[in-house]
């Protein structure tokens, strides 16, 4: 594993915080609910957070999930899925 050094801690940061802010405009909640909620959601589906985070973004930019994340797709599907096809029929 590669040293965490400051540009990938703020690459990570930077994935979060767009991450959060997908959900703040999908479920009009506060920041702080929207990384509860990444995070609660890679709890109950057994994926890493930052990758969850990834994911979540690469979906609200049009973009597919890597091959063979069917878990990163799965999570997103469950816990935002709805939230998703909502934003697309409008």
């Amino acid at each position: 594993m590669a040293p965490v050094g400051p540009s990938r801690h703020r690459d990570a940061r930077r994935t979060l915080c767009a991450a959060q802010g997908v959900l703040v405009a999908l479920q009009q909640c506060s920041l702080d609910d929207a990384l509860l909620d990444i995070v609660g959601a890679a709890r109950h589906h057994n994926v890493d957070p930052l990758r969850l985070a990834t994911a979540l973004v690469s979906r609200a930019q049009g973009e597919s999930t890597a091959a063979g994340d069917e878990n990163l797709t799965a999570a997103i599907d469950d816990a935002w899925g709805g939230l998703f096809r909502a934003a697309e029929a409008s």
